[in-house]
């Protein structure tokens, strides 16, 4: 992807953010992106093209930012706080509801959105297997259970809105839902007890 497409790519996902799914047409896109109609025909077939590559576009920067964290030389119960950031932070950003939208639009980008959450999870998965492997879990604690557990968190965060206005909005309250859920998996209290503070 050229210089042009790209800077055309942003400002769709850009537009798409600021005006939201509804109505939106190549017409307002190149408006917005400061670009004539035709030259955003040149590098997208059409509304179609244009769309799927700006799901597609949202979805691999918020793998990359998911694996940044999970390749990190930061200690375990550090990457699993920074994980859960990046993945609220892809919801609070807006983005993740306009690929929730975008995909009600283009059945099409079920599959797009398929793949973006099978490798967000081995991601999910391999800084669990990491606590396993360093014993930093409490016992009897199964891999499955505890991603079951932090994953059930994460939709409960993208589809409760109530929970994430005062997850935002009170910082005393996030501090203790996020001590309460890492605490339940990491067995050294004290280092959880410190890395809730941080945040």
């Amino acid at each position: 992807m050229n210089r042009k497409s790209q800077d055309i790519l942003n400002k769709t996902v850009a537009f798409l953010l600021d005006q939201g799914t509804t109505g939106v047409g190549m017409d307002e896109i190149a408006a917005f992106a400061g670009a004539s109609k035709m030259t955003v025909y040149k590098y997208f077939s059409d509304k179609k093209h244009l769309l799927r590559a700006a799901e597609e576009a949202v979805l691999s920067e918020n793998l990359a930012a998911l694996s940044s964290v999970v390749f990190s030389k930061q200690s375990l119960i550090a990457r699993m706080y920074d994980f859960i950031a990046v993945v609220t932070e892809f919801v609070d950003s807006g983005r993740f509801d306009i690929c929730d939208s975008l995909r009600a639009k283009l059945p099409e980008l079920r599959s797009v959105y398929g793949a973006y959450v099978e490798e967000s999870n081995k991601l999910l998965r391999q800084l669990i297997a990491e606590g396993f492997s360093e014993k930093c879990f409490k016992p009897g604690l199964e891999k499955d259970l505890i991603f079951d557990y932090i994953h059930m968190g994460i939709q409960y965060y993208q589809q409760n809105e109530h929970y994430r206005l005062r997850m935002k909005s009170d910082d005393e309250f996030q501090k203790q839902m996020m001590r309460f859920m890492i605490g339940n998996i990491f067995m050294d209290s004290e280092t959880v007890e410190g890395k809730s503070g941080e945040r």
